[in-house]
């Protein structure tokens, strides 16, 4: 906000998006709020050129922003007319550029900042990496009183938040037992190539009817897509990206894992370390740093790999396992791309030096000191 006219705060519902653009307003006296859910607010912004000029000396701040896309094109003259920073602060649920009617990004003009639910180094000690894992970062899953209740709360979330959001934010409808459907498939795919197709027919409905959907969730900040990474012309290269649900407490919801004495030897338990150890990494991925994956129809993978200045960094293999035991694959697909550093995050407390140079570690110990 002190280098920026427009600072746009980003990230899923149910976050802290509004208590902090709150806490940042009750410190600029005089601020104004809007909130883009109240058609009264709405009401004000009928004529935005003159409103906007009229708080031009004011701090302005618009929460769920998402609802009223037109104030993106609004914005745009206004700033250009007095291009002081910190005049304009707003939150959304979804990716700007996703929404219906916004074709203005205001480039050069704001700053998106993502805010994701809780981070694991954000909740230790408070809460153990067990229940953070099994519950995730939103934080009234991980308040919850009990595992039902957080079940419960799992279960709103999807109906009230994803499904009304989807349908008044990208004017998309589908059926709710469809909706369920494809987050329980997703769930159990966690970590999985994607393959929209296979969706489609599991599901009654078209491809690219999967293929929007999928998108709008990434925009809603659910769904991560991760890309495959090129390097090798000469190999037979997986190029479609993997896809892992965010929320390691959504992907537990749908999976039918109650508590977390039901996780040792669930089916799904390998998938939604990987995919949890995956998201804690790219969340706190230092600058420069563009994470993707690595695979070869030979079977030679890399589940996590961290490039920097188009060098591959960090080849990260996830194993849900005390004593870990890799193939022959990963150590292949590390020399194949060149990766300077190796590592194994597994469910160990300590670090210690593995078979070919490779580290294995703990994900917290990863996260402090070798995450750098």
């Amino acid at each position: 906000m002190q280098e920026f006219p427009v600072v746009v705060l980003i990230g899923p519902r149910q976050v802290g998006k509004t208590t902090l653009a709150r806490q940042i307003a009750n410190e600029h006296p005089g601020a104004v709020w809007l909130d883009m859910e109240l058609p009264s607010d709405q009401q004000k912004l009928t004529d935005m050129e003159a409103w906007l000029t009229a708080m031009r000396h004011r701090l302005v701040v618009i929460d769920e922003v998402h609802f009223l896309p037109a104030i993106f094109s609004a914005l745009r003259p206004e700033v250009d007319a007095d291009r002081r920073p910190g005049r304009f602060l707003l939150t959304g649920s979804a990716n700007p550029m996703l929404l219906k009617g916004v074709s203005e990004s205001l480039a050069g003009r704001a700053a998106y900042l993502e805010l994701p639910p809780l981070t694991l180094p954000e909740v230790l000690p408070t809460h153990t990496l067990q229940m953070h894992w099994f519950r995730g970062g939103y934080r009234l899953a991980l308040l919850a009183p009990s595992h039902k209740a957080y079940h419960r709360w799992a279960e709103q979330y999807i109906q009230r938040f994803v499904q009304r959001d989807l349908q008044a934010m990208f004017d998309l409808v589908l059926a709710p037992a469809t909706v369920q459907n494809l987050w329980q498939m997703l769930a159990n795919n966690n970590g999985g190539i994607l393959n929209t197709e296979s969706f489609a027919r599991a599901l009654g409905v078209s491809g690219p009817t999967v293929k929007k959907y999928i998108t709008l969730l990434e925009g809603a900040f659910l769904l991560r897509s991760l890309p495959p990474w090129f390097v090798n012309a000469n190999k037979r290269l997986v190029r479609s990206p993997k896809l892992y649900i965010r929320d390691s407490g959504l992907v537990h919801h749908f999976t039918g894992i109650a508590t977390p004495e039901d996780m040792p030897g669930h089916v799904a338990v390998g998938a939604s370390w990987e995919g949890y150890v995956v998201e804690q990494i790219i969340r706190q991925l230092p600058d420069g740093f563009t994470p993707f994956f690595y695979c070869t129809h030979q079977g030679a993978e890399i589940n996590l790999l961290l490039v920097k200045n188009g060098r591959p960094r960090y080849a990260i293999e996830v194993k849900h396992s005390l004593a870990p035991v890799l193939s022959k694959g990963f150590y292949s697909a590390a020399a194949e791309v060149g990766a300077t550093q190796l590592f194994v995050i597994c469910t160990v407390t300590d670090a210690y030096p593995g078979p070919h140079k490779a580290t294995v570690c703990s994900l917290p110990i990863f996260l402090k000191q070798y995450l750098v």
